[in-house]
């Protein structure tokens, strides 16, 4: 436990250090705001798949379900 203490002390007195969770802090940002993008973006191409599969779905079976 010990060395942990020293190393989260040494981490807060080391400008390295700050720039270290800095740059973290940032690619988290980064990382929450493209996962929610891509959540976002899929959801929609999911419910254009699911449009186009039903008036596919309905333009075949009103040509006699020969598709």
């Amino acid at each position: 436990m010990s060395a942990i203490t020293t190393f989260f002390t040494d981490l807060r007195n080391d400008e390295d250090g700050a720039s270290f969770l800095e740059y973290t802090v940032l690619l988290g940002i980064i990382l929450a705001v493209s996962i929610a993008i891509l959540t976002a973006v899929g959801g929609y191409a999911q419910g254009i798949w699911e449009v186009m599969s039903t008036v596919m779905a309905a333009a075949c079976s009103s040509a006699g379900g020969s598709c």
